[in-house]
């Protein structure tokens, strides 16, 4: 009777660290996902390519952007530095519901830093920007 408890214990704890293994890759491969679209998208930008960066947004951003030259004259105006940037830095990263949200620090080509929360969903099993904003992390004391 003594073996059988061990035994059980042992798959028991065999099973706890398989399950968390997977989980564990899972949330790697979806970080991995969300900053190689979050990069290429940044890396268009500077390669002037609106058409390859517009492919990132979300079906709601192309519906209020509906194509790609409206797009690039938002984010040039609102988003310059984005739009040009020298480069980025991946941050803090959060998912609540469907929405992830990526922090992301952008240097600008002259150096000065912003940092943005970019929110991502996925669509037909793609991950797509849905929202870009420059943010301000507030630390909290208590």
């Amino acid at each position: 009777m003594y073996s059988i408890n061990l035994k059980i214990i042992f798959y028991y704890i065999l099973f706890l660290y398989l399950t968390v293994t997977f989980v564990n890759a899972s949330d790697v491969d979806q970080n991995y996902e969300i900053e190689n679209v979050i990069s290429a998208q940044l890396e268009a930008f500077k390669a002037k390519d609106i058409y390859q960066a517009y492919s990132f947004a979300s079906p709601h951003i192309k519906r209020r952007y509906p194509s790609p030259e409206i797009f690039d004259k938002m984010v040039r105006a609102s988003f310059n530095d984005i739009w040009d940037s020298k480069q980025y830095l991946f941050k803090n990263m959060n998912q609540i519901d469907d929405v992830t949200y990526q922090e992301v620090l952008v240097f600008s080509q002259s150096d000065v830093a912003t940092d943005y929360l970019y929110s991502l969903s996925k669509y037909n099993g793609k991950w797509l920007i849905t929202g870009v904003s420059p943010y301000k992390r507030r630390d909290l004391d208590i």
